[in-house]
C-alpha cells in the first residue's frame, strides 16, 4: 500500500510539470488506480494523521516515503489548470472518483484510456494559418 501511494503521489506530482495531454494522461492513470484500489482514497483526505512521520518525496525507495502522511495537494492546482478536461478530471479525482452522479465524468472522456487521452489532447500536429 506504501509503494502504490508514493507512486501516486509522484505521479500527481509530474502531472504538474506536463503539458495539458501529458497530464491528463498522469490524472488518467491516478483514476484508474483509484478506481481499482478503494483503499487508497486516505491520500484525497487533507487530514494526515494516518501516517507516521513527514512525507518525503527525495526518498529513491518509496516504501519508506510516508506517502500516507501526505495529500493529493496537487490537485488543487490542477482544478485551476488551464485546460477544461484537465480540470474536469482532477475534480473527478477530488470526488473520489465517482461513476455516476455529482463529480463523474462524461462517458467519452471517462472510457479513455490514459495513453488515449495523451493521443486525443495532443496539440503537437495543431497549425494555424
Amino acid at each position: 500500500q506504501q509503494r502504490l501511494l508514493a507512486f501516486v503521489k509522484r505521479i500527481a506530482i509530474l502531472s504538474l510539470q506536463l503539458l495539458h495531454n501529458g497530464g491528463l494522461a498522469a490524472l488518467g492513470v491516478i483514476k484508474t488506480v483509484l478506481q481499482l484500489t478503494s483503499h487508497l482514497d486516505i491520500i484525497l483526505d487533507t487530514d494526515c494523521t494516518t501516517g507516521s512521520g513527514r512525507y518525503d518525496p527525495e526518498l529513491e525507495d518509496p516504501e519508506y516515503c510516508n506517502a500516507s502522511s501526505t495529500a493529493l495537494y496537487e490537485m488543487t492546482a490542477l482544478l485551476r489548470h488551464y485546460h477544461p478536461t484537465v480540470r474536469r478530471i482532477a475534480m473527478n479525482i477530488v470526488n473520489g472518483v465517482p461513476a455516476s452522479g455529482e463529480g463523474s465524468l462524461p462517458a467519452e472522456i471517462g472510457k479513455l484510456l490514459p495513453e488515449e487521452l495523451f493521443d486525443q489532447y495532443d496539440s503537437s500536429q495543431m497549425a494555424f494559418n
